[in-house]
């Protein structure tokens, strides 16, 4: 070529645009024609979403039904994990606690099943009494609470020895009404017949049986064993309240005696002796039989073992 024409100025091209880079996006972007603008300041230009797609409403069920039979299958496999696996040590070891607490409030009061006294005052009869009372309903509902424990109702050796406990707690329940009864009703009309059956006054034994007899006629008794006793006792005391005065006769006029009436009048005090006596007896009979000492050991003894295990 010719230097005059290499000398010549070649004409200018105007500078380009500078455009930013948009993020990029899974979708594939359409490329942009490049134009030539005016020269000015650099701009980013923005990012153009492209439009979505309607979901159809077939495609928005099927997912929203995946996503329930997802969280069916997951809490079937959760509910079969805590089902079908047996308790786990925390299990019984929460059911030793419990059947120690039970035990702690069974021992309390178990010797009023045992050992019953003539001599106590009222006030320590029905302190007695509201004490066993007090004790069928915490035993009772130890147990109930017990049973609903993961300790006894996944394991079946376990669930064999509470079920016999709970078999037995029918005759021990019975047991303390048999009692209530007995600190409640029976011994507060009799105590003072007892306090008075050796007294030399004549009188004070006649006024201390009428009372007896007329607080157990109105007892209202439903124990077969109680009541047995307060009909035998109560026909006993009628005899001997109308044996009474002609002994206090016989007392004060030495004339009068007569051998044969003391005799008797002796043999209606053994006779009453007597029924108080067999009384008593049955009444421990029900106590042993209501016995549940030898039950609660044996679960307790089990589930120690099986947090031991």
């Amino acid at each position: 070529m010719d230097d005059n024409n290499n000398n010549k100025p070649q004409p200018q091209v105007p500078p380009q645009p500078q455009f930013q880079q948009a993020p990029q996006q899974p979708q594939a972007q359409q490329p942009q024609p490049q134009q030539q603008f005016p020269q000015q300041p650099v701009m980013g230009t923005p990012y153009q979403m492209p439009p979505k797609k309607k979901m159809s409403k077939g495609a928005m069920w099927g997912i929203i039904g995946g996503i329930i039979g997802l969280v069916v299958i997951i809490l079937g496999v959760v509910l079969a994990v805590l089902l079908l696996s047996g308790p786990s040590k925390a299990d019984y070891k929460a059911a030793v606690d419990k059947v120690n607490d039970t035990i702690e409030i069974y021992n309390k009061a178990s010797t009023s099943l045992s050992y019953v006294s003539t001599s106590e005052t009222k006030t320590s009869l029905e302190s007695t009494r509201k004490k066993l009372a007090s004790t069928k309903d915490e035993v009772d509902g130890k147990l109930s609470e017990l049973g609903k424990m993961k300790a006894i109702t996944g394991d079946k050796e376990v669930r064999e020895k509470y079920d016999a406990l709970k078999n037995k707690l029918g005759k021990f329940d019975s047991a303390v009404d048999a009692f209530d009864e007995v600190y409640g009703k029976i011994l507060p009309a009799v105590a003072d017949f007892s306090d008075s059956s050796n007294s030399s006054n004549i009188s004070t034994l006649e006024s201390a049986v009428k009372k007896a007899r007329q607080d157990l006629k109105g007892a209202d008794i439903k124990n077969e064993h109680n009541k047995k006793f307060v009909k035998d006792f109560t026909a006993q005391l009628e005899k001997l309240e109308e044996m009474l005065p002609k002994v206090a006769e016989m007392k004060s006029d030495y004339k009068k005696y007569d051998s044969n009436y003391i005799s008797d009048f002796y043999d209606t005090l053994t006779a009453i002796q007597k029924t108080a006596r067999e009384w008593s007896s049955g009444l421990q009979k029900i106590a042993e039989e209501g016995e549940i000492r030898d039950e609660l050991n044996n679960l307790g003894t089990i589930l120690v073992n099986k947090v031991n295990k």
